[in-house]
């Protein structure tokens, strides 16, 4: 990954059935953002217990995927 790597941490939390492509068409509708622009997007449940990220590398989307067994995330 590059080193000059910017991430968007998104507030609202979202369907955790979503999945790349879907959670693409938001980043480009709802945040009128370049989902292919080199960025992370990091989403997260109602619950705030799962994330996902999403990534496009060279040539499609890279989606990681926490559980977490205990706790809750504290985004920024």
């Amino acid at each position: 990954m590059p080193s000059d790597l910017k991430a968007w941490v998104i507030s609202l939390p979202i369907d955790m059935r979503k999945g790349c492509l879907s959670l693409a068409a938001m980043i480009e509708s709802e945040l009128n953002l370049n989902p292919k622009g080199g960025q992370l997007f990091v989403f997260f449940s109602k619950d705030r217990a799962k994330v996902k990220i999403v990534y496009w590398d060279r040539n499609g989307f890279v989606m990681w995927y926490k559980t977490l067994a205990d706790g809750r995330f504290r985004p920024p």
